[in-house]
């Protein structure tokens, strides 16, 4: 059975390589059912984990960064008039807002590039519909 780690890991990309300042945190969420019935091991809904920018691919930091929200939260895209931006959920009781978190099918970074690559193409097709009109 595999164990949800706090480190990224994968075969063709070196994402964690530590500095002197350290890596970089990344946070979203997982659907700890998915990771269930995978045989993932994940006993938090909402993971960190570690990666070093200046290893991945351009295209991969700008598709992580459009998605950046307070740091280290990884969100959700919603259309505004500029263009895209991340989204977050209102919380009228307390006059704030939350992190609308992307939600992954497993605890790794090829699990968040998989839930970003999904959120990519909703919001194109969002994009697409819109100009449709």
């Amino acid at each position: 059975m595999q164990t949800a780690t706090a480190v990224a890991t994968t075969a063709n990309l070196p994402y964690v390589a530590l500095t002197e300042t350290g890596p970089m945190k990344l946070r979203f969420e997982v659907n700890q059912a998915e990771c269930f019935r995978r045989g993932i091991d994940c006993p938090k809904s909402i993971i960190t984990i570690e990666v070093e920018p200046s290893k991945l691919p351009k295209d991969v930091r700008e598709l992580i960064a459009d998605r950046m929200m307070d740091g280290i939260d990884v969100c959700r895209l919603r259309l505004s008039e500029g263009g895209s931006e991340p989204n977050y959920i209102p919380n009228p009781d307390r006059g704030d807002c939350a992190p609308d978190r992307l939600i992954a099918k497993e605890p790794t970074f090829d699990g968040l590039l998989e839930a970003i690559e999904e959120d990519q193409k909703r919001i194109e097709k969002e994009v697409a519909q819109q100009k449709k009109g």
